[in-house]
């Protein structure tokens, strides 16, 4: 079992083993007979918690590694006697000692108290507890005070720390010096610290150095502020708004000028033009731009002509029947209310609706025709590209042609006083690249 050296220092009781040490303020620590025979037991009365539990009193030594005492009882004394020692003192007006060389702790054993201890060989003071001055009210310091890492607190609850300086002094925080005489009063509502070079101070001055402030006009939550031509006055314009994620013009519009264009970047970073008006008066959409997709519901209007370098059809991504790929030309006329129709299939328009189309009947031959996009003729027809139809057996690369009750087949009509017209070529099974013919033939 490794010893364990009790000592007292000025007003700390340290309890030390091979490892570690710990600090105990005086009368915090009692010791007590153990529970078997030559041992003792070690307390913390602030904390009930026991330093040393049943410890053999052959291995309690003190810092001259020398046994408190022969029998528990002995043991028990006067280790008490060491850890519940009377502090040392403050040195009194009485103990007045008029010159620092050679005084020791040892000058002032017996005295109550703190213990200020003044080193021989320094002339530090040093005390092992808080250092206490009651009812001096003029307290000087004769030199700096040095905290070290340490700081000046209050144990007052809600306390403050005033800083007073005499007269006309001023309060020095490191390069700072604040001019401390100042008048603060109602008057210096809303005052601000500003520093002055001239003066190198930091003082109070009103908000704005002069009083002047910043009028806003209808100011309102989200309104983006703008300048104006009086001076100190902005305005907040109640057409145009930002609520952290939308800006929104509420009137009017967004001008660009002098050929400058409204850009977007695509998701690797590059910027493309959504729109401007070049120089030759021409404007320009998506200028660079793989594809562009404009539209809605109810589709795009445009006034005037249309100039494309070229028209594509697309033939993929059509998935049911009625459905129509990229390019395809379509309309509504004619489908005005609407009639029951199959999406996919062939109708011709009447002169005054669109009726169901069959290689019998010559009227649908010679007619307009259009598949239909949907379950009603008012969902609108197809005038041509490619489109999915309501059959699955077409043969791919062959004529289309009307059929009956309105179905399409790429099987060649032959039966006599019906007409054979061409109105496309299938593409799949079920896909034409609907194109009809203007021409078609009566069969004898």
């Amino acid at each position: 079992m490794a010893k364990v050296i009790i000592s007292k220092t000025n007003n700390l009781v340290t309890v030390q083993t091979t490892n570690r040490f710990v600090n105990y303020e005086t009368g915090v620590l009692q010791a007590s007979a153990g529970t078997s025979g030559g041992r003792i037991i070690l307390t913390d009365t602030d904390t009930s918690q026991k330093v040393l539990n049943n410890f053999d009193i052959t291995q309690l030594v003190d810092s001259t590694d020398t046994v408190f005492g022969a029998t528990v009882s002995a043991t028990v004394t006067a280790l008490n006697a060491v850890v519940n020692a009377a502090p040392d003192t403050l040195i009194k007006s009485t103990d007045k000692v008029t010159a620092l060389d050679g005084v020791t702790a040892s000058d002032f054993t017996g005295k109550s108290g703190f213990a200020v201890i003044v080193d021989g060989t320094d002339l530090n003071l040093s005390t092992s507890g808080k250092l206490l001055f009651n009812n001096h009210n003029e307290l000087k310091l004769g030199a700096d005070l040095d905290l070290s890492t340490n700081k000046i607190y209050t144990t007052a609850t809600n306390g403050d720390i005033e800083l007073d300086p005499n007269g006309t002094g001023d309060v020095k925080l490191g390069n700072y010096t604040l001019d401390g005489d100042q008048s603060v009063g109602s008057g210096q509502d809303n005052y601000v610290l500003t520093y002055d070079h001239s003066s190198a101070k930091i003082s109070l001055e009103a908000a704005g150095g002069g009083g002047s402030s910043t009028t806003i006009n209808n100011n309102a939550d989200n309104k983006i502020i703008t300048g104006s031509g009086t001076a100190d006055t902005l305005e907040a314009e109640a057409n145009l708004t930002y609520d952290g994620t939308n800006l929104a013009v509420v009137s009017g519009g967004i001008h660009l000028d002098n050929n400058q264009s409204l850009q977007a970047k695509n998701t690797n970073g590059a910027a493309r033009v959504l729109a401007k008006a070049d120089s030759s008066d021409v404007a320009v959409f998506n200028a660079g731009f793989t594809e562009t997709l404009i539209g809605g519901a109810s589709g795009i209007t445009l006034n005037g002509p249309v100039t494309a370098n070229e028209v594509v059809h697309v033939g993929s991504g059509i998935s049911s029947a009625g459905n129509v790929g990229k390019g395809a030309e379509t309309t509504v006329f004619g489908g005005s209310g609407g009639t029951s129709s199959f999406a996919g299939r062939s109708y011709y328009y009447t002169g005054a609706a669109w009726a169901v189309a069959t290689q019998s009947l010559e009227a649908a031959n010679k007619g307009l025709l259009g598949i239909a996009l949907g379950g009603n003729t008012g969902v609108g027809m197809c005038l041509k590209g490619f489109v999915k139809t309501d059959v699955t057996s077409l043969t791919p690369g062959s004529p289309a042609y009307m059929n009956t009750n309105a179905t399409i087949t790429t099987t060649v009509p032959s039966t006599s006083g019906n007409f054979s017209r061409i109105i496309g070529y299938a593409v799949t099974s079920d896909t034409i690249f609907f194109n009809p013919s203007n021409e078609y033939i009566e069969l004898s």
